[in-house]
């Protein structure tokens, strides 16, 4: 969500029971995002916009079915960390300055023990005293030095005190915000 305080806050409620009435009957990440940007046509100002990822998890296959609206693409876990190659326009761009195209869906499968890591800009754009970047490499090398041993509450736990000490005592200026599915191995 853009914006901050209580304007980004009305705006984020307003955004949670769109996205529910969305969700209800519907499955395809595309879809729900294509209905969601539908239904923030000029319900927000012009300088607002909102990123999301909705991914849907199909428990019996590890199928993950994943849309994008400008969000930080997730990562996918297993003996390497990779970016999962997604893209989106955010929602609620103004018609003029969005492309007229529908938002894609990509699927990826977990095998058992990978993790796909969501997370928000807050990890990746998070600045030191020096102004440098947290940034997707040192991301993906936590993730990756991390392994499958970790459960994913203490990984994610292990990556915002990473983060928190890189930030040391500059200004933060953004949430961290993390999370992590995870198939079970047989």
């Amino acid at each position: 969500m853009s914006g901050k305080a209580m304007e980004a806050a009305v705006t984020a409620l307003r955004f949670n029971e769109m996205l529910r009435y969305e969700c209800e009957g519907h499955i395809e990440p595309a879809g729900i995002l294509d209905g969601l940007n539908a239904s923030l046509e000029g319900q927000i100002d012009l300088a607002t916009f909102i990123t999301c990822c909705v991914a849907v998890l199909d428990v019996q296959t590890g199928v993950v079915q994943m849309a994008s609206a400008g969000h930080c693409p997730p990562i996918l876990v297993g003996e390497k960390a990779r970016l999962v190659d997604l893209s989106g326009y955010p929602l609620g761009l103004p018609k003029i300055v969005r492309p007229d195209e529908p938002y894609e869906t990509v699927c990826v499968t977990l095998a058992p023990g990978e993790r796909l890591v969501l997370y928000s800009d807050g990890v990746v754009e998070a600045q030191n005293a020096r102004s440098d970047l947290f940034d997707d490499d040192r991301f993906l090398h936590v993730l990756e030095q991390a392994g499958t041993d970790m459960t994913p509450k203490d990984l994610i736990d292990k990556t915002v005190s990473q983060v928190v000490a890189f930030i040391g005592d500059a200004p933060r200026t953004d949430d961290i915000t993390m999370v992590i599915l995870q198939r079970e191995v047989s």
